[in-house]
């Protein structure tokens, strides 16, 4: 959770009474809503060795999950690519969450049997404003989650070649190292602050704010935080440019679609939405119909009910 950025919120599903400083800790930094549960499940990641011993079942993620147990374990997968010390592991799990629906549908033609996955609905995090909010400011917006050179140098690519030299870039980043490496990046290109910005956000409004007032939302390379950025944009109101390839069904409907890593269609697609305000506002009016109705408390209900089938009595 270190890794996070601090204006994530958390929804806590879960036993945290395994070690008590811990939900007050991660509270010191998160916005937390704890969803109460029986004391019967642990995450791999808090308190192992002790929580261990009492729990009836241990959910690992992103395919780390203690291996010398005999207590039931469930897996959430971001990757269809697993180590070798996963193979099996994977394979006896009696549920294997996941956060696409292209993943799942992978895993299933993989050899995993289609009742023990389960396909996990994903939510935006950023305030949906009603309406909209407009005037916008004359920034692009991209999210890193770690120092992935190939989406950021087709972003400075973007903002350095774009028509309108009064566009910016702002990327959001969890660190202050990463804030350093983007800005290095930059200078190399000759974009200097405040053309080009990362911002770590301390605060969740801060992250709010900058979806909801950027020009546009780049998502340059696809991926879970490409998804979720992508339905970010969407809540915030503001239009989404985004590669084809990101895993979301229909995606032309509500965005600009470009090829991944081609400048020509990035640049034209960037220039459409400066240019033509009733474009890109009906692109925000289709991205807000399609997250209106999602939510965390949907996925929280659907991990429960899987969690109960695993342990019914055999």
């Amino acid at each position: 959770m270190g890794f996070l950025f601090r204006s994530y919120q958390l929804h806590i599903y879960g036993d945290v009474s395994a070690h008590p400083g811990v939900f007050n800790k991660i509270r010191f930094i998160h916005s937390v809503d704890l969803l109460v549960t029986p004391n019967d499940v642990i995450w791999e990641q808090i308190s192992f060795p002790y929580a261990a011993r009492q729990a009836r079942l241990i959910h690992g993620a992103g395919g780390r999950i203690p291996l010398a147990t005999r207590i039931p374990r469930v897996l959430t997968l971001f990757d269809v690519n697993v180590g070798p010390l996963m193979a099996a592991p994977v394979k006896k799990a009696p549920a294997v969450f996941t956060l696409s629906q292209t993943l799942s549908d992978r895993l299933i033609q993989g050899g995993l049997k289609k009742e023990r996955v389960v396909t996990l609905p994903l939510a935006p995090t950023v305030a949906m404003p009603n309406p909209p909010i407009y005037p916008k400011e004359p920034y692009l917006l991209m999210v890193l989650d770690h120092r992935d050179a190939a989406p950021l140098s087709h972003g400075l690519a973007v903002i350095k070649e774009l028509k309108n030299a009064e566009i910016a870039l702002k990327v959001i980043v969890r660190d202050a190292k990463t804030q350093h490496w983007v800005e290095r990046l930059a200078l190399r290109q000759g974009l200097l602050p405040p053309k080009v910005e990362a911002v770590v956000p301390e605060r969740p409004a801060t992250v709010d704010v900058l979806f909801q007032q950027a020009s546009a939302v780049l998502v340059l390379a696809p991926g879970l935080r490409a998804v979720m950025t992508a339905l970010n944009a969407w809540a915030a109101g503001t239009p989404l440019v985004a590669v084809s390839t990101l895993e979301l069904t229909d995606l032309e409907s509500a965005a600009l679609v470009t090829r991944e890593r081609d400048l020509a269609t990035a640049l034209a697609a960037v220039d459409t939405v400066l240019t033509e305000a009733a474009r890109g506002q009906d692109i925000v009016g289709r991205g807000q119909e399609r997250v209106r109705d999602l939510h965390w408390k949907a996925a929280a209900e659907i991990t429960r009910e899987a969690y109960l089938k695993v342990l019914e009595p055999r």
